[in-house]
């Protein structure tokens, strides 16, 4: 029985020879524009002008990203 074209190689298909490769030719900064939201979370918790509040509850946001809660004891 003969396939109805699924699977196998395709004439066209794929990356085309005259694209070249994404992180060659974006030219980087030395900065990001954007912050991941990580990121902006530890930038707040250290800013010592930031109300005291507002760095606590940064940090309490932040705190599962660096320590995961304790599971349940089995003796």
């Amino acid at each position: 029985m003969k396939s109805k074209g699924w699977g196998g190689a395709r004439p066209g298909a794929g990356r085309k020879k005259s694209v070249p490769n994404a992180p060659k030719t974006v030219k980087r900064t030395g900065r990001r524009t954007r912050d991941l939201p990580l990121d902006y979370m530890i930038s707040v918790m250290n800013d010592l002008t930031v109300a005291p509040r507002r760095r606590d509850r940064m940090a309490i946001a932040a705190l599962p990203f660096f320590h995961s809660k304790v599971g349940p004891v089995s003796s």
